[in-house]
């Protein structure tokens, strides 16, 4: 097993990766295959109502900061630099 994580590299197609179907495979860097404790102490963290709450608010918080969600294909190009989000999400919480 690889030290580190490539999850950026993954070369497995997105609908069969481990970390999204249960059983999928994954190379030898991916965390979801051989860091199973790890996985299972943060999915244990994300059931604490604080945390799943405040995971949810940073997925809405950066979804909105592309432009053209809406539109086919979805190309992902950011309105705003991501220091100006991260100043934005702070001060909302």
């Amino acid at each position: 097993m690889e030290k580190d994580p490539k999850c950026a590299q993954c070369s497995v197609k997105p609908a069969q990766r481990a970390c999204r179907v249960a059983g999928g495979p994954g190379p030898d860097s991916c965390p979801t295959l051989h860091r199973t404790g790890a996985v299972d102490r943060a999915l244990k963290e994300y059931r604490e109502p604080e945390i799943r709450e405040f995971a949810r608010q940073a997925s809405i918080q950066e979804a909105e900061c592309y432009a053209d969600r809406d539109k086919k294909p979805f190309v992902r190009r950011p309105v705003k630099p991501r220091l100006e989000e991260i100043c934005e999400f702070a001060d909302f919480h």
